[in-house]
């Protein structure tokens, strides 16, 4: 047995060679070189190399065949063909070199390692720093960290050296590799769990890592039965956590060696959701026939996404809660031969990020109420306490019927709520939700709630209680004079706006007015006595008192308008102008006085007679005027006098009227009474 395995260590070489890299192997890289022009230091550290092995023999025997450690004593496999760095929960030892490029003492290093997930933003299974004494100018150290992934899959390892010494190449302080995790490893050291059809069984001819192998036949000098049709199933394996669409290979490889006759062959099988099976891999002919002079073992080389490694691609519809695979041997009648060997297989996916790694809290920030039918905001913050990065849904609950809200970032632009905020972990983002409460809302606190949830996981989030303030509003009301104001030319008249607020709350208000728009010699303004700035409570209406001037030579009715404006102090949005005309009036000239035929020094009357008085009225003016006639009585006593009726009396230029006045002596007058 001795020397077959020295001669398998040289097949080894040339065989394994048909894979050139494993899915979870990325040359060692290093961030782009940034030298400082200035304030030289002479340090320049950075991490130039990474191994990677098992903390403990026990999983270095387990796993190592297929692992990234290199080399491996007695199996001579390139140091490229791999499938993963470790296994999911099990430690592995990282031992990083660390090197001084530059010339002075560098002070003490702090190693920083991280290891990410490649399927999320930002989300790191491990976050160590340790520290490494100074290094001098040339002199380079390495230090151990131990990780323990708890996340299949492919990931990407970043170490990085810092020096306390401000570092004149800080570019390449850092160095990055590619770091995957496998899920499941089978050594085919027991068959517990497995369904092994008519001559499956483990064999001790040959075997990669634990001393023994799966095969199909009945041994290395024996053959296979004729028109068989026989198969060995893997355990179910839960990998319903597995990432939809990865961005790298999942699937499982293995190696294998044997040979079988023409027309048999040996298929691979991998199980849908469906409980199908689906064929994913074939092997036929031979590998190696006879183990008389060592054994050649082999595995697969596939290109898949963008890269060639061992793995045998598995799509999303295999990873299910009982995931399991089917090797499947079939032989005719026409030959047999010794069968095939089967050992290390390994499993790789992608595993999604567990639920208890999500946990998200809120805060509010500030509250801008608003008044029925104006625009407010709540201004809240997401906290991302959880280990991974993810996108959370804002949910306004409890908004009332009528009223608008829409979701906005603090740089004014809206966003579908439903698509979320992204927030990394322990780094708040804060957002607004605008509010407009509806015309006819009530005054005073409305009370909601804001509900976070994860997009990966609904049943983590919080709800956050929020009130908003509807606030009191102040309508401010101009009301022009009902009559236009009107003036004389060369006169100066006052006039009266009325002010109101039929808004629900107090206010004070400010009073202006635009004379812009008045020609040349006319004037508006407030009289002395008038504030412009006066308190008005709701349906209080009050006035101001303002001032006109009309110049001289102005036409009569000539009309011209003035802006008037009120605004709220307390919330200057609400604002009315109102435009008021004024205008010119005409300069009355007129003259009343009793018909000729009653002129007399004294009129004299009887107790209880009814006396009529004729007077004439004259326009003298030069244009058309309007009278209202009445009658103004001195000492009155009991003498009825009764007022002219009808309508104001309307008099071109130079015309005249009458109208009397009837007079009612009293019965009990006395002689000389007047």
């Amino acid at each position: 047995m001795t020397r077959m395995l020295m001669r398998r260590v040289l097949l080894l070489t040339t065989i394994l060679l048909l894979s050139t890299t494993g899915p979870a192997f990325t040359e060692l890289s290093t961030n782009g070189v940034d030298r400082s022009p200035r304030n030289q230091t002479g340090v320049d550290v950075g991490v130039t190399s990474i191994a990677v092995k098992y903390t403990n023999s026990a999983d270095e025997g387990n796993f190592k065949m297929f692992s990234s450690n290199h080399p491996i004593l007695g199996f001579n496999r390139p140091a490229t063909l791999y499938v993963i760095d470790g296994m999911v929960n099990v430690s592995s030892s990282l031992t990083i070199e660390v090197e001084n490029f530059g010339s002075a003492l560098s002070g003490v290093i702090d190693v920083t390692v991280s290891l990410n997930h490649n399927e999320y933003e930002f989300f790191e299974l491990n976050n160590t720093t340790v520290q490494m004494s100074s290094l001098a100018g040339g002199q380079s150290n390495s230090i151990n960290v131990a990780i323990s992934p708890s996340y299949a899959g492919n990931h990407t390892l970043v170490v990085t050296a810092t020096s306390t010494v401000a570092d004149d190449v800080p570019g390449n302080d850092g160095t990055s590799r590619a770091f995957t995790v496998g899920s499941a490893y089978f050594n085919c050291d027991t068959l517990s769990g497995w369904n092994t059809g008519n001559e499956w069984g483990m064999s001790t001819d040959t075997s990669i890592s634990k001393g023994t192998s799966c095969h199909i036949g009945k041994g290395s000098t024996s053959s296979y039965s004729n028109s068989i049709i026989t198969t060995m199933v893997s355990p179910q394996m839960d990998m319903s956590d597995a990432v939809n669409s990865p961005l790298r290979t999942n699937g499982f490889s293995f190696f294998y060696t044997g040979s079988a006759a023409a027309n048999d062959v040996l298929k691979i099988y991998a199980k849908t959701n469906f409980g199908g099976w689906t064929e994913v891999a074939t092997i036929s002919n031979t590998v190696d026939g006879s183990f008389l002079d060592g054994v050649n073992w082999q595995t697969f080389s596939v290109s898949h996404k963008g890269a060639a490694s061992p793995l045998i691609p598995m799509d999303s519809s295999y990873f299910h809660s009982s995931s399991q695979i089917k090797f499947e041997f079939t032989s005719d009648a026409s030959g047999t031969d010794i069968g095939y060997w089967i050992d290390d297989i390994v499993f790789v996916y992608d595993q999604k990020v567990r639920e208890n790694e999500y946990q998200v809290s809120a805060r509010g920030i500030a509250t801008n109420g608003a008044t029925p039918g104006n625009w407010g905001s709540i201004n809240l913050e997401i906290v991302n306490d959880g280990n991974i990065s993810e996108t959370f849904i804002p949910t306004l609950q409890g908004l009332p019927v009528g009223w608008n809200a829409y979701y906005s970032r603090l740089s004014g632009t809206s966003f579908n709520p439903a698509q979320g905020l992204t927030a990394t972990p322990g780094t708040p983002v804060e957002f607004r939700i605008m509010l407009q409460p509806d015309e006819n809302a009530s005054i005073g606190l409305q009370q909601m709630a804001v509900a976070i949830s994860s997009q990966q996981y609904s049943s983590v989030g919080t709800v956050l209680p929020v009130q908003f303030l509807v606030m009191a509003d102040r309508i401010p009301i101009v009301t022009p004079p009902d009559v236009r104001p009107s003036c004389p030319p060369s006169y100066s008249c006052t006039f009266e706006v009325e002010l109101d607020n039929i808004g629900d709350a107090t206010d004070v208000f400010d009073l202006s007015y635009d004379v812009s728009t008045l020609p040349s010699g006319w004037d508006v303004g407030f009289t002395w006595s008038q504030p412009t700035s006066i308190q008005i409570r709701p349906n209080e209406p009050t006035s101001a008192l303002m001032t006109m001037t009309v110049p001289a030579g102005v036409a009569p009715d000539t009309v011209v308008s003035f802006d008037f404006t009120m605004r709220a102090q307390n919330d200057t949005t609400r604002t009315v102008t109102e435009t008021i005309d004024i205008a010119a009036s005409m300069v009355s000239d007129a003259s009343v006085d009793l018909v000729e035929s009653m002129k007399m020094d004294r009129m004299f009357v009887d107790a209880g007679d009814e006396v009529k008085l004729t007077y004439n009225i004259w326009n003298n003016a030069t244009r058309q005027d309007i009278f209202e006639i009445s009658i103004i009585v001195e000492e009155q006593g009991q003498w009825i006098i009764e007022q002219p009726t009808g309508p104001p009396v309307v008099l071109n230029a130079g015309g005249s009227t009458s109208f009397d006045v009837y007079i009612t002596v009293p019965n009990n007058a006395q002689a000389n009474d007047r």
